[in-house]
Order: structure tokens, then C-alpha cells, then sequence
């Protein structure tokens, strides 16, 4: 586990899915949340594999914002415990969004 850990909604597919690939290969650690569990498990262990992070991952439809925010919270407050670090970063409104993920 590192001490950075990126949330990505969306990431079963396009470009949440490259966000989260993006990400990954930076070294964060993930928590990635989409509707499409089998996709979403595919993706999450294809991520481990290639990068040797830890991803967690909960299928869940951030449109259902009770269930969505429930399962977000459990997830940062595990990746916190586990990294011993007090926050999670989000950092991506700071950063230039590169050119691979957009095209």
C-alpha cells in the first residue's frame, strides 16, 4: 500500500477506466466504484497485475448517493488504516489531464 490513493468513479469502462489505469501507473492505490461489478472486478484485478497496487472496488451507482457515499467512506477509511495515512488524495482538479486520456 502506499500513501496515495486516487477514487475513481466510473471506472469499469472508458475513460474512468483509463483514468484509473492512469493513476495506477503513478503508483496510487485505488478505490474505484462503477454499476457493473464483473467489469468493474476485471478491471480492478487487471490493475493489480500490471501495476502492484492494491485496489479495492464496490459496484455501486453513485446516482444512489446513500449507498454510493456508505460504500466511498468504508473504502477511504480502509485505504487510510492500511497506508496509515490521515487522508486520501484528490488532486485531480490540480493536474493537467494528459493528452493519452483524452484521445
Amino acid at each position: 500500500m502506499t500513501n496515495r490513493v486516487a477514487l475513481v468513479t466510473g471506472a469499469s469502462r472508458g475513460i474512468g477506466e483509463r483514468i484509473a489505469a492512469y493513476f495506477a501507473a503513478e503508483g496510487y492505490d485505488l478505490v474505484l466504484i462503477a454499476r457493473d461489478g464483473a467489469k468493474l472486478s476485471d478491471v480492478a484485478e487487471g490493475l493489480r497485475h500490471t501495476h502492484g497496487v492494491s485496489v479495492r472496488w464496490s459496484a455501486v451507482d453513485v446516482c444512489a448517493f446513500d449507498a454510493a457515499r456508505a460504500e466511498v467512506e468504508g473504502h477511504i477509511a480502509a485505504a487510510s488504516r492500511a497506508s496509515k495515512s490521515s487522508s486520501v488524495i484528490a488532486d485531480v482538479p490540480k493536474r493537467k489531464i494528459p493528452a493519452e486520456l483524452t484521445s
